[in-house]
């Protein structure tokens, strides 16, 4: 089941996310410079409020190891779609050129909304599934 290259390096990111204070201080550095975009109103609104999803993900479920893994893979790519929007945006504003705002804007409205949903009962019912 844990076999495929993104989900080796999303339970790696996980693994590195628990590292010390590595979440809390990358949220924080995110979210400073997220605050310092000009001009991508909507485009700052999305990157928040994944960030935050994702951030209330984590917390709600560091005491179980299932859940968190079971959403490894979607936490990953949310970070990584919050960092490409982030670096976009702040290139648009550097550049000041219309093509590279629109790039960004594109980009920030085609994120995924994550989708943590998966409870404790859902991981179980399926581990009864496979291998019942």
């Amino acid at each position: 089941i844990w076999e495929g290259t993104t989900n080796i390096l999303s339970l790696d990111t996980l693994r590195a996310l628990s590292k010390g204070k590595v979440f809390e201080l990358s949220l924080k550095s995110i979210a400073q410079r997220v605050e310092t975009l000009q001009n991508f109103d909507q485009e700052k609104q999305k990157i928040v409020g994944i960030l935050k999803e994702s951030q209330s993900f984590i917390q709600k479920n560091l005491a179980s190891r299932p859940l968190l893994e079971n959403g490894a893979r979607t936490l990953a790519f949310a970070l990584g779609d919050i960092f490409t929007g982030l670096l976009l945006c702040e290139f648009a504003n550097q550049t000041k050129n219309k093509r590279d705002q629109l790039v960004a804007q594109r980009f920030c409205h085609n994120i995924a909304q994550p989708d943590f949903t998966a409870t404790e009962s859902d991981i179980n019912d399926f581990s009864e599934a496979l291998f019942s």
